[in-house]
């Protein structure tokens, strides 16, 4: 099973009203479909909200596919990107966790460089696995989009992504790609609503997600229903 992400653009000015249109909005599909949603600000940009949602039924997939969500919004207070399915690659989590700071990656290349960005990226996950400052790396790609990467990474609180790529685990040309073709984005919980058991779980300080991580892929995606690249850090070595 695929899980979709959205990523929102919130009226300037009316981020608050926005934030609880969302939550609504994640709220009437969560029960409808049985499904999980989480939602997560953009810590240096208050207008930009990511909805990580598992899709639930493959019916309620084709009609997230199918832009269920209006785009705008009808009432003004957000736009939405089309919605993008990933499929699972690659995973860690070290358990128990340290207080972090999650930060979403996206990577998108032409198709003579897919390789390559899956090779790099297999990369940093090997190099994230060795430093401990990181908790946790979760990596997807596009399922009708290959070139299309997302990463999720639990960092130590203070520790940046550009640090990680410079921890000497990284080779500096796999650095640089990354860094040029990536896109680093820091997040903060708003909320988690589970249809199954509905319920929601709010954020904390935004340091810490409680254990198990939002992204972890038996939460949202299992390793049968994944792309079939059941890639580890060997598979490059």
């Amino acid at each position: 099973m695929a899980f979709i992400l959205r990523i929102y653009q919130l009226t300037s000015g009316q981020e608050p009203e926005g934030v609880e249109s969302l939550k609504a909005l994640a709220a009437a599909l969560t029960q409808r479909a049985k499904a999980r949603v989480v939602l997560c600000r953009q810590v240096n940009d208050s207008r930009q909200v990511l909805w990580v949602g598992d899709a639930g039924s493959e019916a309620a997939l084709e009609r997230g596919r199918r832009a269920d969500v209006p785009e705008p919004s009808a009432d003004g207070l957000w736009t939405a990107s089309p919605p993008l399915a990933l499929g699972f690659i690659d995973e860690f989590y070290h358990s128990p966790p340290r207080p972090y700071q999650v930060w979403a990656l996206e990577v998108r290349v032409p198709p003579e460089q897919q390789l390559q960005a899956l090779k790099d990226l297999l990369s940093l996950s090997r190099a994230a696995r060795r430093d401990p400052r990181a908790s946790g790396f979760s990596l997807y790609r596009g399922l009708d989009a290959p070139g299309v990467f997302v990463g999720f990474l639990a960092l130590g609180w203070g520790a940046t992504p550009t640090s990680l790529l410079c921890n000497g685990l990284v080779s500096p040309a796999v650095s640089e790609r990354i860094a040029g073709a990536g896109l680093w984005r820091p997040l903060a919980l708003i909320c988690e609503l589970d249809g199954a058991r509905a319920a929601e779980r709010a954020a904390g300080d935004g340091r810490t997600i409680s254990p198990p991580p939002f992204w972890a892929r038996s939460r949202l995606s299992a390793p049968e229903d994944s792309l079939g690249l059941q890639f580890t850090g060997r598979d490059f070595a």
